[in-house]
């Protein structure tokens, strides 16, 4: 079902490379979106709804594939932003070198004030400007067909910002690493008191008595 599902938005909206990645990672972490058609909030192009696990699409708008990659970006954030939140909890020594390994680049790139050039507020605003939405409209503009330099077309000016494609390369290029990130890390956060016990067991059983000799 989840398949027919991931496919079935494909087919509709394009089944470019990014496009393709986003939707196979949610579909492998269980979280692959609804897709529907309908007026969405400020008559935006598309909307995700991290309740329901919805994608809406304008039709008034018109489904492009970088919308559709936009909101599918948001939909990967908020299962990053959920494995970060229950990661969190458990001590690092508790967990393994993937799971280490996301917490830290999660927090460098996600958490931490961005260090791009320009990604402030004076030059996309307080909405476009904000790191989710970097990340979104990053993803959704360079996963286009299009070159983002050459657009005239004043009708495509709420889709793509043209004096930010190196904010958009970049905010893209951060994304895809930790969507690498996240689809090797399981997500076996612990979640009870129960579920730390295992840790602890496997800790004490394979813990180095020299201590970390890597340093």
């Amino acid at each position: 079902m989840a398949d027919d599902k991931r496919l079935g938005a494909l087919s509709q909206y394009g089944g470019g490379e990014t496009l393709n990645e986003l939707l196979a990672i949610l579909e492998a972490k269980g979280r692959l979106p609804n897709f529907v058609s309908g007026v969405t909030e400020k008559d935006g192009y598309g909307q995700w709804d991290p309740v329901t696990r919805t994608i809406t699409v304008n039709p008034l708008k018109g489904a492009t594939e970088n919308a559709i990659a936009h909101e599918s970006q948001h939909a990967v954030d908020s299962g990053m932003s959920k494995m970060y939140a229950g990661l969190s909890l458990t001590p690092a020594f508790l967990r393994s070198p993937q799971e280490n390994a996301f917490i830290n680049m999660y927090e460098k790139l996600y958490v931490a004030p961005s260090k791009v050039p320009n990604a402030n507020e004076q030059a996309l605003g307080n909405y476009r400007g904000t790191g989710n939405e970097m990340r979104g409209h990053g993803v959704g503009n360079m996963s286009s067909q299009y070159d983002i330099g050459s657009l005239t077309d004043k009708s495509l000016q709420g889709l793509y910002k043209l004096d930010s494609s190196h904010i958009d390369a970049t905010a893209a290029q951060e994304a895809a690493i930790m969507r690498d990130l996240y689809s090797k890390t399981k997500d076996t956060s612990p979640r009870t008191i129960q579920d730390f016990g295992p840790r602890i067991m496997n800790y004490l059983k394979y813990r180095d008595p020299f201590g970390d000799t890597t340093k």
